[in-house]
């Protein structure tokens, strides 16, 4: 595979965009390999320092996407509910393949922390509000996945107690943009984060 990213890297610059773009869809429809992609990533950076800027626009886009999450019913429309399905999948699988880069010094443990402090901001911001009940749960669910896969690396961070502050903070608020779905979600949390102090 480097191999043939060298060559039409030689060959073609115009190609790195196309790569690039096919190489971050594989990541979006697999949950299973993040751990492999990262590093084959890693490599891949290692050779052509593109690819790092790259993967922070990806990093961006990511981080846009949570406010465009629209719920479709699949009594409604089926076919819109399928792309809703579709979305949530690949944010769930860039976040897996995120905890994962931080192993790899991709991204730094940092970024990760920032990512969080924004989600508890966006969702302190919003628990209140029906209408980002959908955006709210897939934050929610991010929050899980960064704090449950790599606690060994952010509790060490600076930021871990206004982390664990901010998590307290949304395990108490009450409003119609927070559902059973988001408080178990919330619970499994304060459990990760029981784990750690103990």
């Amino acid at each position: 595979m480097l191999t043939i990213i060298d060559t039409l890297m030689e060959n073609n610059s115009t190609q790195k965009q196309d790569i690039c773009k096919k190489f971050f869809e594989i990541i979006s429809n697999n949950s299973i390999c993040s751990k492999l992609y990262a590093k084959l990533y890693h490599k891949m950076i290692e050779k052509h320092d593109v690819f790092k800027t790259i993967f922070q626009e990806h990093v961006t886009e990511y981080l846009d996407n949570f406010k465009k999450i629209i719920y479709v019913s699949a009594n409604i429309d089926y076919d819109q509910y399928c792309v809703y399905v579709k979305q949530i999948d690949a944010m769930k699988n860039f976040t897996l393949f995120l905890n994962q880069c931080v192993y790899y010094s991709i991204c730094g443990i940092d970024e990760i922390i920032d990512i969080i402090l924004y989600f508890q901001s966006q969702l302190r911001e919003h628990m209140k509000d029906e209408e980002h009940i959908n955006e709210n749960e897939q934050m929610t669910d991010s929050l899980y996945l960064f704090i449950k896969d790599i606690t060994d690396v952010i509790v060490f961070n600076e930021n871990w107690e206004e982390i664990e502050t901010n998590h307290q903070s949304l395990c108490e608020i009450q409003g119609a943009g927070k559902n059973n779905k988001i408080k178990f979600k919330l619970m499994d949390i304060t459990d990760c984060i029981n784990k750690i102090s103990k």
